[in-house]
C-alpha cells in the first residue's frame, strides 16, 4: 500500500493531510484582556516553538512576545489531549508574567466550550473543530495541529491496503477522533 497523502507538518497546515486535528482554545468575546494575553504569548513564535518542541504543528508567524506583567487569574478548561500542551505553554508565560495564576481543569472539550460560555472558565480547550453552537457564542484560536499517523508493520501489509483507505471515511473531523461504530461498517478481512 502507498501513501496518499505524507504526513508533514506542511500538509497538515494545507489540510491535505485528512488525519488531523485542531488544538481549539475559545473564549467570550468580552475575556479580559489579561486572560487574551496569554493567548497572544501563545500564538508567538516563542509559544508555537513550544508546540513544535512538544510534538505538535505549529504556526509561527514572526511574532514576539512582549511581556505585560500580568497579575491575571486565569481559569483554563477541557480538552484532556490539549492539557499537557496547555500546561507547557502556562509554565512558560508564568515565567515572562510571575505574577499571573493559571488553574487548567481537564475535563473533556465539550465541558471546556461549556465552561467558556458560562463563564466558569476564562478559557475553554478543544482538540477538536467547535460546535456551531459554540461558534455563535464563543471566538477561537488554533493554537497547534495534531497530526495522527498510521503506521503498519512491515509484514501485515494485508492490513494496510485494506485499513488505509477507510481511516479517512472513519475519520470524525468535527470530534478530532475516529467515528462511532456503525452496524454498516466493513467485516474484518481473513488473511
Amino acid at each position: 500500500y502507498k501513501r496518499q497523502v505524507e504526513a508533514t507538518p506542511e500538509n497538515i497546515k494545507s489540510g491535505d493531510y485528512k488525519l488531523a486535528r485542531p488544538f481549539n482554545v475559545a473564549y467570550k468575546a468580552d475575556v479580559d484582556e489579561k486572560a487574551k494575553d496569554l493567548i497572544t504569548f501563545i500564538m508567538s513564535d516563542e509559544g508555537q516553538k513550544i508546540c513544535e518542541e512538544e510534538g505538535y504543528v505549529g504556526e509561527k508567524a514572526g511574532k514576539a512576545y512582549e511581556p505585560i506583567d500580568s497579575d491575571a487569574h486565569i481559569t483554563i478548561a477541557g480538552s484532556t489531549s490539549v492539557t499537557p500542551l496547555m500546561e507547557k505553554l502556562a509554565e512558560a508565560y508564568k515565567v515572562k508574567n510571575p505574577n499571573a495564576k493559571i488553574d487548567i481543569q481537564s475535563n473533556g472539550s465539550s465541558a471546556g466550550m461549556t465552561a467558556a460560555m458560562e463563564g466558569t472558565a476564562e478559557l475553554g480547550m478543544a482538540s477538536r473543530e467547535l460546535k456551531d453552537e459554540e461558534k455563535k457564542e464563543l471566538e477561537f484560536t488554533v493554537i497547534a495541529r495534531d497530526g495522527i499517523a498510521v503506521i503498519v508493520n512491515k509484514d501485515n501489509a494485508g492490513w494496510a491496503q485494506w485499513l488505509m483507505p477507510i481511516i479517512p471515511a472513519l475519520w470524525d473531523a468535527e470530534t478530532g477522533g475516529l467515528l462511532e461504530a456503525r452496524s454498516s461498517s466493513p467485516a474484518w478481512p481473513t488473511w
